[in-house]
Order: structure tokens, then C-alpha cells, then sequence
């Protein structure tokens, strides 16, 4: 319907911003998601919306209709939840952690799955489901580490063994501080 929601970590609130007014509203309880990073829709319905809440490190459904949040998986591998993706036919979400150096796929029932970690991912900051079930994984590298370690887009096979699981896509050359790929 043209109404854009957007997940501020600062202010800790999901916002609705009406593009032909202008105007920016609440649509969670403001204060109430604790460092919104990253927020997902499910496509085939209205609703819910989902969101990475990166200091406490859970996982949240908002309802459109409510304004309120619910915690589908805190804690467990979730150190800091960076971003998220709606897996198909409502089997959870995968969440890429960058401080866990992970990618996590949470059931909405709570259960907490670590589809990789580690190895070839340092700073994982988005992962999204390819058609075959893989997972592309941006990557911010360690340029600080000795020796270096180059910004990349990885891919994540969840049904093999991790970290034996990652295959580099690509790395470095362009690529400088990539946050979110699909």
C-alpha cells in the first residue's frame, strides 16, 4: 500500500513513514526493540514482521495490527543478530551474527540451528536463501588481521559439516564493505 517501515537501531523502535505525507510514526511501542537492525516481511501475507534485535540478542515478531513486540528466539547462538530473511513456507528465519561469527537459521518455535561459523566468516553482515537452499553470505573481512582478511560474498551449504561448509564467491577486488547481497 506504499507504507515503508524501517528499523531504527538508535531509537529503538520500528518506524511507518507515509512517502505522500511525509510523516514518520511508530509502529512498535517506541524504546521497545533494543538495536533494530534489520527488518523482514513475510511476502505472501500482510504480516507478521519480523526484526533482528542486535543488544539484546533476540529475535521479534510485530504484528501490524499490534504494535507490540513477541520474542521468536533470543539468546543460545545469538550474539548480535545483524540481519535477517524470511525462510519459505514459514520454516523461520536465517539471521547472519556478525559478533558470533555465524549464520543461524531460527525455527519459529525457538530452536536455533547454526547452519556455519567461523572459518572464512569474520564479520557476516547479511544471509540470504538461494532456490537450491544455500545461503550467500556478505562479509566485512578483518583488514586489521595479519594477514589480512578481504571483504567477500561467501556461500554456506547448511547440510555439510561447517565451517567445511563456505565457499568463496568472491573476494576483495571491488568489494570494500559489503553489508547485504541477494
Amino acid at each position: 500500500d506504499g507504507i515503508i517501515f524501517v528499523a531504527d537501531a538508535i531509537a529503538d523502535t520500528v518506524y511507518w513513514i507515509d512517502p505522500d505525507t511525509h510523516t514518520v510514526n511508530p509502529f512498535s511501542t517506541p524504546g521497545s526493540i533494543d538495536g533494530a537492525w534489520d527488518l523482514q516481511i513475510q511476502r505472501d501475507r500482510p504480516g507478521p514482521y519480523f526484526v533482528a534485535e542486535s543488544t539484546v540478542p533476540s529475535l521479534l515478531l510485530v504484528e501490524p495490527a499490534l504494535p507490540a513486540r513477541a520474542t521468536v528466539s533470543s539468546g543460545g547462538s545469538l550474539v548480535m543478530p545483524a540481519a535477517l530473511e524470511v525462510l519459505p513456507n514459514a520454516a523461520g528465519l536465517v539471521v547472519a551474527d556478525p559478533s558470533a561469527q555465524a549464520v543461524i537459521e531460527a525455527a519459529f518455535s525457538g530452536v536455533q540451528t547454526v547452519a556455519s561459523q567461523a572459518g572464512r566468516l569474520t564479520v557476516p553482515t547479511s544471509a540470504s536463501r538461494e532456490v537450491d537452499g544455500t545461503y550467500l553470505v556478505t562479509d566485512l573481512g578483518d583488514p586489521a588481521a595479519d594477514p589480512p582478511v578481504l571483504p567477500a560474498v561467501i556461500r554456506v551449504d547448511p547440510n555439510l559439516p561447517s565451517p567445511g561448509n563456505q565457499t568463496v564467491v568472491s573476494e576483495g577486488g571491488k568489494l570494500v564493505r559489503p553489508m547485504a547481497g541477494a
